[in-house]
């Protein structure tokens, strides 16, 4: 069998959050190629009152990561250990996609 390989994975009561905003993990894709990389999808809600959302990482490597909106807008993000710290501009979705 040759790939790459996808599957998806709603999480509709997964906390994404801990100290910096609250926000709901609604759904992660892997999508895993023959060698070993794999791009990860993942959509969460955000507080649009609180101006961060930490989101957890899947993987042991983090390449690649870009952030956005609900309307495409491109957000800023720190990663700290294996999550990401985002600026969410007061969005009520943030969808981010990297590599591991």
């Amino acid at each position: 069998m040759q790939g790459p390989y996808s599957f998806s994975s709603p999480r509709p009561s997964l906390p994404t959050s801990y100290s910096q905003s609250f926000g709901i993990l609604r759904t992660v894709d892997f999508t895993i190629y023959p060698d070993g990389t794999t791009h990860i999808s993942q959509q969460s809600t955000a507080d649009p009152t609180e101006p961060e959302l930490k989101v957890p990482l899947f993987g042991k490597s983090i390449d690649n990561l870009v952030a956005q909106d609900e309307n495409g807008l491109l957000l800023s993000f720190d990663i700290e250990g294996k999550d990401a710290i985002v600026q969410t501009l007061g969005a009520s979705s943030v969808s981010i996609e990297y590599d591991s």
